[in-house]
């Protein structure tokens, strides 16, 4: 403001400048306070365009970006546990499916896979096999609604999850599951995609896809072209799922799940996957 009185002082044509209230100096004060905020924004653009200068998170999100580097999500708790086999259970092999849940005071633990296990005699057996090998994963697992592609390469999904409020649900960043089934077979069936760190490193029929936490907090997942992983094809249905925790309100004491009923997982397209996989 006062670099442009100086300057109209100097021309000496105006005088109106130097009294407050007049028309010119209404319009001195306009201009000043856009240019102002016009340079106060450009600084501001300016620093988060750089790594080191960025403080907010969906700036630096982005930055990494370019460098393909992956910002990890909420990871949920893990319960090891114990099991024993009472008399009532007869020997041989049994298979609790995933997505399978205890239920402890409201609070779910769930299996992340198939998980197989051998009970050797008619008593009562300590299950070794299925405790040492097995975790249980606090949170329930959430069906997705289906997708169906458009055939386009790279095509990507946002998994927008959020709660009642709008506030971006809990995902467990390495407990999310990708199914596909290519409807172009004779006999289409749903098959399990694996996550890679990038596409590119991928043959043309490899069933991958990546996976990133964007920006906004949800999750960008990524199909191939048919050179650098496989493409969906038009009207392949995309089932995703993953676990939801429930954070600190998902703690448990020691012993909580003694006694607690194993609870299966269970809708109609779900059903289809496991018969397919």
């Amino acid at each position: 403001r006062n670099l442009i009185v100086d300057r109209l002082n100097q021309s000496r044509v105006f005088t109106d400048q130097n009294y407050q209230g007049s028309n010119i100096s209404t319009i001195i004060e306009i201009i000043a306070y856009s240019y102002h905020t016009l340079l106060f924004y450009l600084n501001q653009t300016s620093s988060e365009s750089q790594f080191s200068q960025a403080s907010l998170y969906e700036n630096i999100n982005k930055i990494v970006k370019v460098l393909n580097y992956n910002p990890l999500g909420m990871q949920t708790a893990t319960l090891p546990f114990q099991s024993v086999g009472s008399g009532e259970l007869a020997s041989g092999s049994y298979t609790i499916p995933r997505y399978s849940y205890f239920t402890a005071n409201g609070v779910s633990y769930t299996f992340n896979e198939d998980v197989t296990f051998f009970k050797n005699t008619s008593g009562v057996e300590i299950l070794s096999d299925l405790s040492n090998q097995s975790l249980l994963y606090q949170g329930k697992t959430v069906e997705y609604p289906s997708y169906i592609s458009m055939g386009e390469p790279y095509e990507q999904i946002t998994i927008t999850a959020v709660d009642k409020e709008g506030v971006n649900s809990s995902i467990d960043h390495f407990n999310i599951d990708i199914y596909v089934k290519d409807n172009s077979k004779v006999v289409p069936a749903f098959e399990l995609y694996q996550p890679t760190e990038s596409l590119f490193l991928e043959d043309f029929a490899a069933k991958k896809y990546e996976i990133r936490l964007n920006e906004n907090g949800r999750y960008e997942v990524k199909f191939g072209n048919n050179i650098f992983g496989k493409q969906l094809n038009a009207n392949d249905e995309v089932a995703i799922y993953y676990i939801q925790t429930d954070r600190q309100q998902g703690e448990v004491d020691v012993g909580s799940l003694n006694g607690s009923i194993l609870l299966f997982y269970t809708s109609d397209r779900f059903n289809a996957i496991l018969n397919d996989t």
